[in-house]
């Protein structure tokens, strides 16, 4: 899910994300906002989830504060401890969707996705955010099709005999690879539009 990964990075971008990549060693921070490349992205947006649970772990066990007391304090109080506990829930949202992709665990994708959607017209993603909309409509007016979904939650390429759902196909190839695949046609990789 690419628009997750943007949608995070955009969404804290004005409370350090940027730094706290800069510090994991990210080089090229334009490449890294737009999501050129999602693996590493992902990969260095979880390096922070985890740094912000264990800043989170360390930061209540010396204030002898409980979790529950972070976003029940009054709205002027612990604004960064707040913020940043934001990013790990949001975080973990967006890697529990991952994981049901993964494992094809259609409940879990299906949390995710609806828990996650909100993000999506805050970070200017309207049109993903209208689909996903339309796709959880889709699944209250037609429960056969959730039923089918249950049964075919997502294709793993990694298994002999199953293929890449289109998220995990983009994250693990690119666009060039989705335009190639669906299309039939080359692609020009300087462009990235589709040639005849």
């Amino acid at each position: 899910m690419p628009n997750g990964l943007f949608s995070t990075s955009v969404l804290f971008s004005s409370y350090g994300i940027y730094d706290l990549a800069t510090a994991l060693g990210v080089k090229f921070l334009d490449k890294f906002a737009a999501v050129i490349d999602c693996r590493s992205t992902r990969r260095v947006l979880e390096l922070i989830w985890v740094a912000v649970g264990a800043a989170i772990n360390i930061y209540l066990q010396k204030s002898k504060i409980k979790i529950k007391e972070i976003l029940s304090c009054p709205a002027n109080e612990k604004i960064c401890l707040r913020i940043w506990y934001l990013y790990y829930e949001w975080f973990a949202i967006w890697k529990t969707h991952l994981t049901g992709i993964h494992c094809g665990n259609y409940e879990l994708q299906k949390f995710g996705l609806a828990a996650f959607a909100p993000l999506f017209p805050a970070t200017k993603k309207s049109n993903y955010a209208t689909s996903v909309t339309h796709f959880l409509a889709n699944l209250e007016k037609y429960p056969l099709l959730e039923k089918k979904l249950h049964l075919c939650a997502s294709i793993n390429l990694a298994r002999e005999g199953h293929y890449p759902a289109f998220d995990e196909a983009l994250e693990t190839h690119g666009v060039a690879y989705i335009k190639q695949n669906i299309t039939r046609n080359s692609c020009n990789q300087e462009k990235l539009r589709v040639t005849n």
